[in-house]
């Protein structure tokens, strides 16, 4: 039989702000069109693993909190340090309330991972801002009706215990990241998800999270690197952008951890398919708004003939 607390857990998600898919998650139109449509898909999908006892809670490394996939067992495990007392005589304990609201919270990002509707960077943005919008709903406490003691309670995410304290510390730390609009940088800090990032997404998104002045240097240098890959005429000028947001050897330093592969640079700027007479005057234009030695040495890192952009 499945268990009720786990029905508790989806419920809560499903009658939350974030779970009635009306906050605002930055991005254009069809970004948030998409955060409501992957919202819907979660929760069905939470339903349908619910009724077929595809969600459990299980013995998993202390800094792993949960995990998804489709195969024999749960294909949804939340670590057991997160599971609420299930006897009605103590479940509504603030203890108990509050380990309920870290499943819940744990159980909503693991289900986004199992509805495919997004490249994988994406798909990761959005889930840490989902993940994030429903921790502010958490911790102000989000009320319910409980099938497992048949009465109202609170779910309320309060680090009471270790356990509890390390993932509200965690999601603290991201959200100091999202704060800035830089919840990508964050993502894209951890090296898994530099394979995934690809130059449709840095197209589309240039623009969102207060622009390319916004991201660390890291990032700029994996945008550069999509962008070059891709090897598109049109991504030329905006590649020189990127370069010209570059305002210190630091920056260029930092960037050039990831922006590795400057032959790719150099022939995405001044290759055959690349558009010369307007990147030229896209790096002057560069050239003018950065200190002169930055973007000079930047050029000449890249390889960039003299005799082609004289600086």
């Amino acid at each position: 039989m499945s268990s009720s607390f786990i029905y508790d857990a989806i419920n809560i998600f499903k009658y939350s702000p974030t779970g009635q898919g009306s906050r605002r998650v930055g991005g254009d139109t069809a970004y948030q069109q998409r955060y409501a449509r992957l919202i819907h898909l979660t929760i069905e999908k939470l339903w349908m693993l619910w009724r077929q006892n595809e969600i459990g809670a299980d013995t998993l490394g202390r800094n792993l909190y949960g995990d998804a996939a489709i195969r024999d067992g749960f294909d949804i495990r939340i670590n057991r340090s997160f599971q609420p007392d299930k006897e009605p005589a103590t479940y509504g304990t603030a203890r108990n309330q509050a380990k309920l609201a870290a499943f819940s919270l744990i159980l909503v990002h693991e289900g986004i991972h199992l509805v495919h509707d997004l490249n994988v960077v994406e798909e990761e943005v959005i889930c840490r801002t989902v993940e994030l919008l429903y921790y502010q709903d958490l911790i102000q406490g989000q009320d319910y009706t409980s099938r497992v003691t048949g009465e109202r309670g609170t779910a309320r995410l309060m680090a009471i215990g270790s356990d509890l304290g390390a993932l509200i510390s965690d999601l603290n730390g991201m959200r100091r990241w999202y704060d800035r609009a830089q919840l990508i940088d964050w993502i894209l800090s951890i090296p898994i998800y530099h394979h995934w990032l690809t130059a449709q997404f840095v197209r589309r998104s240039i623009r969102w999270w207060g622009g390319i002045g916004n991201r660390t240097p890291l990032t700029r240098g994996l945008y550069l690197n999509a962008l070059a890959e891709d090897q598109q005429r049109a991504d030329a000028a905006l590649m020189v952008e990127i370069l010209g947001s570059i305002n210190s050897q630091a920056e260029w330093r930092a960037a050039r951890v990831r922006q590795t592969d400057h032959a790719r640079l150099r022939q995405a700027l001044i290759g055959p398919n690349s558009p010369s007479a307007p990147i030229a005057v896209e790096l002057e234009s560069a050239l003018r708004r950065s200190n002169n030695s930055v973007f000079a040495q930047i050029i000449r890192d890249i390889g960039v003939p003299a005799d082609r952009y004289p600086l």
